[in-house]
């Protein structure tokens, strides 16, 4: 069962996990966390597929605040 209140500390964490990213065209805000993720072999490639496989991908302004007692449904 996946908790969604579980810490994250590393980045294979974020596997299956809302992550939010700036802008697919970013360097800073999305070519580096994606990077790291397909290097944490969480992700296979940067393509929208395979990021979509791994993780759930959320871009700025479309991410909701998560509080402590969030639970993903």
């Amino acid at each position: 069962m996946f908790d969604g209140n579980a810490a994250v500390s590393t980045p294979a964490d974020f596997k299956g996990r809302k992550v939010c990213f700036v802008d697919p065209g970013s360097t800073s805000g999305f070519l580096y966390p994606t990077a790291g993720l397909i290097e944490s072999k969480v992700i296979a490639s940067g393509s929208e597929a395979d990021l979509s496989a791994g993780v759930q991908p959320v871009y700025a302004g479309r991410a909701r605040r998560v509080g402590a007692g969030d639970r993903r449904r």
